[in-house]
Formats: C-alpha cells, sequence, structure tokens
C-alpha cells in the first residue's frame, strides 16, 4: 500500500474484509505501522453521506464490501482513483458478492490498477479457485505454506496426538 502510494501520490488504497471486526483488525494494524494519518474506516455504522465527505482526503480506506458497492452504485466515491484494491478473505469473490462487482467496475475506471486478494483458505475444488481467480482478475498466484521462510516466524509449534477412538455401533 505505501508502494502504490509512493508510486501514484495522489492515489487512494482500498483495502476490504468482509466483516465489521475484520475491517476494524485491518483499521489498526495500518495505522499502527504506517506513517499515513489519512486512514479511515468504512462500515455500515457510518453514513453513506459521511463516507463520501470522508472519502475526499482519505488516502487508504479499510471498509466492508457492500457499503463500498454501495458506495460506487450511488457514485459516492471515485473509485478511479484506487492505486490498490485489496481484498481479504478473497475466497469470498464468488456468485455475486460484493467483491466481484467492485473488481469489475474497479478494472473499467481505474487508472493504475492493481488488485492483491488474499486468502488463508482458497478452498480444495479447482473449479472454485478458478472463480476466485477470474472475478478477481487474478493474473499471478503466490502460495505460502507454514514451511516457509516469511511464514515460519509466525507458527507457533503444534503437537499434535492421533487417538483412536472406536465408536459404539449405535453411533456409527
Amino acid at each position: 500500500a505505501a508502494h502504490r502510494l509512493s508510486l501514484y501520490p495522489k492515489s487512494k488504497i482500498l483495502f476490504l474484509a468482509p466483516t465489521k471486526p475484520l475491517a476494524e483488525q485491518h483499521f489498526a494494524v495500518l495505522k499502527k505501522h504506517l506513517d499515513i494519518t489519512e486512514i479511515v474506516l468504512f462500515t455500515g455504522a457510518v453514513s453513506p453521506a459521511k463516507r463520501a465527505e470522508l472519502w475526499g482526503n482519505a488516502r487508504i480506506i479499510i471498509g466492508t464490501p457492500q457499503g463500498i458497492e454501495n458506495d460506487v452504485l450511488g457514485d459516492r466515491i471515485a473509485i478511479q482513483d484506487i492505486s490498490l484494491l485489496i481484498l481479504d478473505e478473497a475466497h469470498h469473490a464468488t456468485g455475486d458478492y460484493s467483491y466481484t462487482f467492485i473488481a469489475k467496475q474497479y478494472l473499467k475506471y481505474a487508472k493504475f490498477p492493481r488488485i492483491l486478494g488474499l486468502t488463508a483458505s482458497p478452498g480444495s475444488d479447482l473449479e472454485k479457485v478458478k472463480e476466485i481467480c477470474a472475478n478477481i482478475f487474478a493474473e499471478a498466484i503466490e502460495v505460502r505454506t507454514f514451511t516457509d521462510p516469511d511464514v515460519s516466524m509466525y507458527i507457533k509449534e503444534i503437537n499434535t496426538e492421533w487417538i483412536d477412538v472406536h465408536l459404539p455401533e449405535e453411533f456409527k
């Protein structure tokens, strides 16, 4: 996000998360770690008129997808000014979920398009993964596992003990 803002100083970053608590968590982390004061949180608790007002001076907007979809439909935000669209929990980008609509509109109008989809659970169904990739216009996929160097430092050791349990016939 910081890199995109340095490349396109007059642009904005839009970071979406599917729930208000997750959006609030991202808001707190970005406020703590970025030297940018114009970070705003758009959730259903913020009126559409207030979101339109806050949009003007914001550099990074963290929000929930349904509210942003309504703002795009209501022409309250300038989606063309976004240089990075981040979709957290991108596995939701199926069917008529707001991520799908927002990604299409963004790619249609953005001056400097870049979409980053994040998910820890893309699913095991190849067709669903292909649908997600198509809906967010993924050109490249990076996979991380718990053994990758940039991830392993954050993984707590898990001790697993498997215990066979023989169920009575009536439970089977």
